[in-house]
């Protein structure tokens, strides 16, 4: 049985509706699998710290990008901060920084209340706006997406796959979860229990991209 989390179901709903904000030629940063290249128009180049060939996924660093200064008109970073660490999530920022164009336009996300996969941190919304403001970003637009409501749906999905006796019970709570959800609209109310977080921002021409 093959079920999206609402994390990542509201995050597509973000990326298509900003989809035409995407254009020209794209950096998708941290892209293993080219997981949304669909949604956007335009040349992307793919690149992770695992390279794919296959796929023509690129190898590159996030805090040491292989491209030249102001290289491409929009950069992808989507889900990929939290697997830094601490120390290198500036480092990563400033490096995506200094590869976009002036006028150019970033979109990043990142979960926050959603399982542990084997990642580093987790980056609140006011946190990742002031790094983007230190780095010199003046134009920064954070949406928090997912409530508790969501969190609840998807912490029953995870049971039901990890469930050995109690798979009926889980899916019946996914089912009136996921009705209830969409029967009320709850998918979209905003509280503290956000479970992902996107950015976006466009570099001002007066925003130069040396460190």
């Amino acid at each position: 049985m093959k079920m999206k989390t609402f994390h990542r179901l509201l995050l597509e709903k973000l990326l298509k509706q900003n989809s035409v904000l995407v254009k020209g030629k794209i950096l998708d940063a941290g892209s293993g699998q080219r997981r949304y290249d669909h949604l956007f128009k335009g040349e992307i180049i793919a690149c992770d710290l695992n390279p794919k060939p296959e796929i023509k996924v690129e190898k590159c660093d996030l805090c040491a990008l292989p491209y030249q200064n102001e290289q491409f008109d929009s950069v992808l970073c989507l889900e990929v901060l939290e697997y830094l660490t601490i120390d290198t999530v500036k480092v990563a920022l400033k490096e995506i920084k200094r590869v976009l164009r002036p006028g150019g336009l970033v979109l990043l996300s990142s979960p926050f209340f959603y399982k542990d996969h084997q990642d580093n941190l987790r980056l609140s919304a006011h946190y990742l706006a002031s790094l983007f403001n230190e780095i010199g970003f003046s134009d920064v637009y954070v949406s928090k997406f997912g409530n508790k409501f969501t969190a609840y749906y998807d912490m029953m999905r995870y049971g039901y796959f990890k469930a050995k006796y109690l798979k009926p019970f889980y899916l019946l709570e996914l089912a009136l979860a996921m009705l209830a959800i969409k029967l009320f609209c709850l998918e979209n109310k905003q509280d503290d229990f956000y479970t992902g977080i996107m950015i976006k921002i466009t570099k001002k021409n007066s925003e130069c991209s040396a460190n």
